[in-house]
């Protein structure tokens, strides 16, 4: 028998097009003699869903879908693709559901049971979980017996999101009727650091409970701050190891011959196994700094087509942060699609506008250089006359960054060109960011990686030639007043990552381990004292609470970490009394 696993990419909300696109892989895996074709959750409808199952209109473009399918489809074959179905009973209103279609045998449908709602889930909304049996879940094609789960149905029993089993299945949800050689998971799984060896984990369990193997199949895409890396994989479940695997972040159909398993079963096939194991530092695709650098670079590159734009533009301070967002943006849409900004002021030296120059020659794109000083001296002028303000303060400071963001944000409408913001993951926990300054724009591309993250990505660009030493070995300033450091403000940004890793409940970063030959953790216990941290975790918290209200205002950011400013994290903005000491 051969399976056709395809790594599929939706359209949103797109039900029609993501059919004509779905039939187009099914007609490629007929060329190949596949006798089953699997297609990853919602591919039909796109995931997540969002409201937009409110949308009648989309739900009744899907039943139009599902029926070009089943008119078109080949008369050998079978397709699972996924979508939503109808719950006529108390609940939700809808199931996530997979459709097994085929010439021969009237439409099966099979909905998911385990629905998420943690993190950046939020299934719940719209979806109703079915019954926890698997009698409606298996089926036989050829004489192979396969039980299908729906993403989250694979994840039982396994530390989780919460450090624990999130849930609780019955007798039924593991029993199954017939031996099953299959166990299909069709997912719409999203990246984070660490992705694949959860994944792992989650196969050796399932393979393990129900004495099958595993064919995987992940969609591939992004959606706002989602990324959907694919990576879908064929699991070996006696010997515990991947057999095949599809590319990272592209479109992909996997041809398995179940003869191939049958060998390695019997001890006599070829090991194709691409992927590393758990406790590997490696992912099989390079580093975990690769993957997250392309990780971000796809984020990127879809959020800019999907919002309607082809160009970006972005201030480049000749600081680390703009320096790698502008690397990000050139691998990810092309040189001749970004442009740079240097905006001076009084307090930016010489130094920052002949770095932000220097990488604008390596990057082969264009600087636009305006100064800011002639703008900022008559707003402080009439600010300080108005509001009767004497000295100078962080309101001037503000007003800088306010002053810049008002020049980046009138190029996009003249020029159709979309903002991308530069702030890290460091300055959005502490609020070190002006809000309606350089908290602009219409994304922030390195919002989920630490200060000490950005260095290490720094450091890969500037082995290759994108980005100028001197941007990574200068002290990080914002340069808003006379000889600004961020040290002034924060702590040491090693400890004050350590802090922030520890109050998101991240248990590390692969990226900074990886760099280290060591965790990150042990290294900050072992190079700073315990009284510097505990000062450095007083003043993180209070910081972090302060600045809700910034995030709040702040633009999406990519998720690549387990635990991400974003969608995923529900915070009370009015929160004084949880830092006040008063």
């Amino acid at each position: 028998m051969k399976i056709a696993l395809v790594q599929f990419q939706s359209s949103l909300a797109s039900p029609i097009k993501n059919a004509q696109r779905h039939l187009s892989f099914i007609n490629q895996a007929q060329e190949k003699n596949a006798d089953l074709v699997v297609f990853p959750e919602l591919s039909l409808f796109s995931y997540p869903v969002y409201d937009l199952p409110e949308n009648k209109k989309i739900i009744e473009e899907q039943k139009l879908a599902l029926n070009f399918l089943s008119q078109n489809l080949p008369s050998d074959i079978s397709v699972l693709v996924g979508g939503l179905s109808l719950n006529k009973e108390q609940g939700k209103n809808f199931f996530n559901s997979a459709f097994l279609l085929s010439k021969e045998e009237e439409t099966k449908i099979i909905s998911k049971k385990l629905i998420p709602s943690y993190d950046i889930f939020d299934e719940y909304r719209h979806i109703e979980p079915a019954k926890q049996s698997n009698c409606n879940s298996e089926f036989s094609i050829k004489s192979t017996n396969f039980l299908l789960h729906i993403c989250e149905d694979s994840w039982f029993g396994l530390d989780s999101f919460y450090k624990k089993s999130l849930h609780s299945v019955s007798s039924d949800f593991v029993m199954t009727k017939k031996n099953i050689d299959y166990v299909i998971n069709m997912s719409a799984s999203p990246f984070f650091q660490g992705k694949e060896r959860s994944r792992l984990n989650m196969a050796k369990n399932v393979t393990s409970v129900f004495g099958a193997h595993l064919l995987y199949v992940n969609a591939v895409g992004a959606s706002d701050e989602m990324i959907f890396d694919g990576r879908s994989f064929v699991y070996e479940g006696r010997k515990k190891k991947i057999l095949l695997q599809s590319p990272s972040f592209k479109e992909n159909l996997l041809m398995l011959d179940t003869k191939l398993v049958q060998k390695q079963d019997e001890g006599n096939g070829e090991n194709k196994n691409t992927s590393a194991k758990p406790e590997d530092n490696k992912t099989n695709e390079g580093s975990h700094l690769d993957i997250i650098r392309k990780a971000l670079c796809f984020g990127l590159s879809e959020f800019v087509k999907q919002s309607g734009f082809k160009k970006i533009h972005l201030g480049l301070s000749g600081g680390v942060d703009s320096a790698v967002v502008a690397c990000l943006a050139v691998e990810a849409l092309g040189k001749d699609n970004v442009k740079a900004f240097s905006l001076p002021s009084a307090f930016s030296s010489p130094l920052s506008f002949n770095l932000a120059l220097e990488q604008t020659k390596l990057l082969n794109i264009t600087l636009k250089n305006i100064s800011i000083e002639s703008m900022f001296q008559n707003c402080k002028e009439n600010i300080n006359t108005e509001l009767k303000i004497s000295d100078f303060s962080v309101i001037h400071e503000n007003l800088q960054a306010r002053l810049r963001s008002i020049i980046l944000m009138a190029y996009s409408q003249k020029e159709k060109s979309l903002l991308l913001n530069t702030s890290n993951k460091s300055e959005i926990a502490t609020g070190y960011s002006t809000l309606y300054g350089d908290l602009s724009g219409a994304l922030c591309p390195i919002g989920d990686l630490l200060k000490t993250e950005v260095y290490a990505l720094a450091e890969h660009y500037c082995k290759k030639n994108q980005l100028p030493k001197a941007v990574i070995q200068r002290p990080p300033t914002a340069e808003l007043r006379k000889d600004q450091l961020d040290q002034d403000s924060l702590p040491k940004y090693e400890v004050l990552d350590f802090v922030i890793l520890k109050a998101l409940n991240i248990g590390s970063s692969f990226v900074l381990n990886e760099k280290l030959n060591q965790t990150f953790q042990d290294y900050v216990k072992s190079n700073y004292s315990k009284k510097e941290l505990e000062l450095a975790e007083e003043f993180c918290y209070k910081k972090m609470f302060q600045s809700e209200f910034k995030r709040f205002q702040s633009p999406p950011i990519l998720k690549v970490s387990e635990k991400s400013f974003g969608q995923g994290r529900k915070m009370p903005i009015a929160n004084h009394h949880l830092y006040s000491k008063n």
